[in-house]
């Protein structure tokens, strides 16, 4: 049986009618409509659905924050870094590549609930020393003047990230933006203000593994609110086998006190992997070398060819007349087609 489908019917078992006054909460949309059919299977009557959301539309929803596409948010992080590097203002070609890896950089760190301040000063007085070894390194060492104009303007840029992220975070928050690591560390920070607003009950967690900081210490805190319940989907073999790195979430989730009680007395923790009985099927492929098989093929290729050939050199001919009407070359003696 599968997992969604016991936890389904435990949680059907549990609720009954009242199941609707869950938020359930999964890893992914697809998981979200594995469990519905699940749960519409085992309900031998008439209920209300619970609310069945992917964690990321969980926080997204909770939030209250509309999610910007990346093409937005790198137009709006050029308009807050240039604020503080005059030298990137109208160069937004020269930007937007730094731009992708600095919206990865922030995501992350709000997502695993980084203080940003300790962060970037901690950063700026490593790159800081690192200036120090390209200018006054070795005795007698001689620094070119261009040199040292690179040199700055690389350190220059640590300085104005933490000034950016700032200013481009207070931004999208007052005007009710945000990139999905920013709607994580928003919804952690008013949790108690998302549990009135959205009037969670219960929120049942299911089915993780692998998660980032924000999402670890939401359901914590949940769960220490009694306002959350999780099903952990595991097989004993990866939680006993400590060089799988498989396991290696679980393992530390035990050892943390996130989850609580020995791995065999939790729920759904079963030992599938070494005792579930494996079929393996067997399919065979015919890749020998069929003669007439290639020849027809090669044949019908040749016959479409010859088809298109002509309407291709036209359609050619006609490009080559446009882009020079003259019938000039360029200064090389080739033609814009070679």
């Amino acid at each position: 049986m599968p997992f969604l489908h016991k936890v389904a019917t435990e949680l059907y078992q549990e609720w009954k009618t009242e199941i609707s006054d869950l938020h359930i909460v999964l890893p992914t949309r697809r998981a979200c409509l594995y469990f519905k059919t699940f749960l519409s299977e085992i309900a031998n009557e008439t209920i209300f659905s619970p609310k069945v959301i992917s964690l990321e539309d969980f926080i997204v929803s909770s939030s209250g924050l509309e999610i910007e596409d990346t093409s937005a948010l790198i137009f709006e992080l050029y308009d807050s870094y240039q604020n503080f590097d005059k030298a990137v203002a109208g160069s937004l070609e020269r930007f937007a590549p730094m731009a992708i890896t600095m919206l990865s950089d922030f995501n992350l760190i709000d997502r695993n609930l980084v203080k940003s301040h300790e962060l970037f000063e901690y950063l700026d007085e490593v790159k800081t020393m690192e200036r120090w070894g390209e200018m006054y390194g070795e005795e007698g060492q001689e620094v070119a003047i261009s040199s040292l104009s690179r040199i700055t303007e690389y350190y220059l840029f640590w300085q104005n990230v933490e000034k950016t992220y700032n200013h481009f975070r207070e931004k999208l928050e007052n005007s009710g933006r945000a990139y999905s690591g920013l709607a994580f560390r928003w919804v952690y920070e008013n949790l108690e203000q998302v549990i009135e607003d959205q009037n969670i009950k219960c929120a049942v967690f299911i089915g993780f593994n692998q998660l980032y900081k924000a999402e670890e210490l939401i359901i914590r805190k949940l769960e220490k609110l009694g306002k959350a319940k999780t099903y952990w989907d595991m097989d004993s073999f990866y939680v006993d086998a400590k060089w799988h790195e498989a396991g290696n979430y679980f393992r530390k989730f035990l050892q943390n006190g996130f989850i609580t009680g020995k791995p065999k007395e939790i729920s759904f923790i079963e030992n599938l992997i070494q005792t579930q009985k494996k079929e393996i099927e067997v399919i065979t492929l015919d890749l020998k070398f069929n003669l007439e098989g290639e020849i027809s093929f090669i044949k019908s290729s040749f016959d479409m060819w010859q088809e298109l050939k002509e309407e291709l050199l036209l359609i050619i001919e006609k490009t080559k007349k446009g882009w020079d009407t003259n019938g000039n070359t360029e200064n090389n003696g080739r033609n814009y087609f070679g």
